[in-house]
């Protein structure tokens, strides 16, 4: 039917004020989102998608890809396509101290002659989940992550709901985009996005995840792109894959093309003529990074000059012209409360520091592994004691030290149990080990535990079978085998405190769909 027969076709003067309204909000999308300059109030904003959302809700032709109404997330997906990538994300060699970065500075000015005049550009290391965004004629065509650097996942359908990435490519003086750009960067989640996250997850009695990182990944794995929607990931661009259509000589003149064309880099990136102004900024970054609302673990080094990058070369694992400079672990300190003694799916009981809430490394930290009982000698902690607790690898909360000099006069010695604090069975210590364990084999805790592994995303992966949930279901007498989580019935799970029709549905929906993994996920989760 052609569209002046047809009653539902859009009348010219919408479709203008359509595409209006499209360039109007994806607009004030990157003024708020990528520059941080807001132009209009949130009001103004949300009027201006309303009344596109209305027209297009009129007039569904006039729905573009890029239309900024998408953004929430369109239809779940059925499953990830491999995306091969046109030139590989190769890994970045990594440095932890002055004098490896320095005596990389020597490798490329060895590289490239004592003569040769270089310079470094500088840009924080995001600790985020690396994508690729392929970009023809100016509209984004496919998001991928990196996967193991020759093929990633297709992650576009999440992809579009990142406000800072654009759906089009901005043109300035009639400036026409690449016929090709591959931009290679970072999706990360704010701290703060991550902190309200986990509290939702935590009062809904779901398995909080571990730091933002973790957050972001398993944000990017959801097939249902609401979901990513509705978790507020950014995006910051760093490097480039496959161009076609533009000549520049240097990486700081990509990075000023990047900008230009919408996409968002990082306000912190500077450059250097020397490693000793490398370093220099190295440190004065570090002070920063604990004010930033996002994860960084270091700086990541590249030589500008494409000339020169080409000379260098690569290894096998990575090129030479770039190293990431990694910074110590942040610590904190905080005073001990307690120690809980945590019952594991084998009978290990493992000693868990609980202290005063702490704010390190992107996280709030209130509990901390103490690993076992020898530990807890060597380290000399006694309860009520100063501790200076750090995250391993920035992600698991440990105990470093013990400030003795700020230990109260009523600090407690701990203890090893004597009988398993769940269960009062016998605990029995390894002859070879640090290890105490109960030795009870009808122990509900290890039972708990050993459903709450196999319903974990490595193993069966049983969607919304949660912690809270393994309890409550245990100690109902529900569950007893691992083989009782496929014998749950609607009535089951009706019968559990504050279990609606619609999540018993869900839950059984969750288990069904587990039975599509394999044996060796079966294996895994049977332990």
């Amino acid at each position: 039917m052609s569209a002046s027969t047809d009653p539902n076709a859009p009348h010219a003067a919408a479709e203008k004020r359509a595409a209006k309204l499209r360039e109007e909000i994806s607009r004030h999308n990157h003024l708020y989102f990528v520059e941080n300059a807001p132009a209009v109030s949130d009001r103004e904003f949300d009027a201006l998608l309303r009344e596109l959302v209305e027209l297009e809700k009129q007039y569904p032709a006039l729905q573009t890809p890029d239309s900024p109404t998408l953004r929430v997330g369109g239809e779940a997906i059925e499953g990830f396509v491999p995306v091969r990538h046109a030139v590989p994300m190769m890994s970045i060699d990594n440095t932890y101290s002055e004098q490896e970065l320095r005596e990389w500075g020597d490798r490329v000015r060895r590289g490239l002659g004592e003569a040769a005049k270089i310079r470094y550009v500088l840009e924080p290391k995001v600790d985020g989940v690396a994508v690729s965004l392929r970009y023809e004629k100016g509209e984004l065509i496919v998001a991928a992550t990196r996967g193991d650097g020759r093929t990633g996942d297709d992650i576009t359908h999440n992809a579009r709901t990142v406000k800072t990435i654009p759906l089009r490519l901005r043109g300035e003086g009639g400036q026409r985009p690449p016929a090709v750009l591959e931009v290679r960067g970072e999706i990360y989640m704010p701290n703060s996005v991550f902190q309200r996250i986990n509290q939702q997850r935590e009062a809904a009695g779901e398995q909080v995840f571990a730091n933002p990182r973790n957050c972001t990944a398993g944000t990017l794995k959801q097939l249902d792109p609401k979901i990513a929607g509705s978790r507020s990931l950014r995006f910051l661009a760093h490097g480039l894959g496959e161009t076609s259509g533009i000549d520049l000589g240097s990486y700081h003149d990509v990075l000023g093309l990047v900008k230009k064309l919408g996409l968002p880099i990082s306000p912190h990136t500077s450059t250097a003529d020397s490693i000793e102004e490398v370093l220099a900024f190295v440190h004065r970054f570090e002070k920063t990074r604990a004010e930033l609302d996002y994860q960084t673990d270091g700086m990541v080094v590249k030589v500008d000059d494409f000339t020169q990058r080409e000379k260098l070369g690569a290894t096998s694992k990575a090129p030479r012209w770039v190293i990431a400079y990694k910074y110590p672990a942040e610590q904190a300190q905080t005073t001990l409360l307690n120690v809980r003694w945590q019952v594991g799916k084998n009978g290990t009981l493992t000693p868990v520091a609980e202290m005063e809430p702490v704010f390190v490394a992107g996280t709030t930290v209130r509990n901390a592994s103490l690993h076992n009982i020898e530990q807890i000698q060597r380290l000399g902690v006694m309860i009520g004691d100063t501790l200076t607790i750090e995250k391993a690898g920035e992600i698991i909360p440990q105990v470093v030290a013990v400030i003795e000099k700020k230990r109260p006069k009523h600090a407690k010695p701990i203890r090893a149990p004597k009988k398993c604090p769940e269960c009062g069975g016998e605990v029995l210590k390894d002859e070879d080990s640090p290890y105490i364990r109960c030795v009870n084999p009808a122990c509900p805790k290890q039972l708990k535990e050993r459903l709450r592994w196999f319903c974990a995303r490595g193993q069966m992966d049983v969607d919304r079978l949660g912690e809270k949930l393994i309890d409550q279901l245990v100690d109902a007498g529900k569950l007893a085998t691992f083989a009782d989580i496929y014998r749950l019935t609607q009535e089951d799970l009706l019968s559990v405190e504050r279990m609606g029709e619609k999540s018993a549905q869900n839950v059984l929906a969750g288990i069904e769909a587990s039975r599509a993994h394999g044996l060796d996920r079966l294996l895994a989760g049977l332990g």
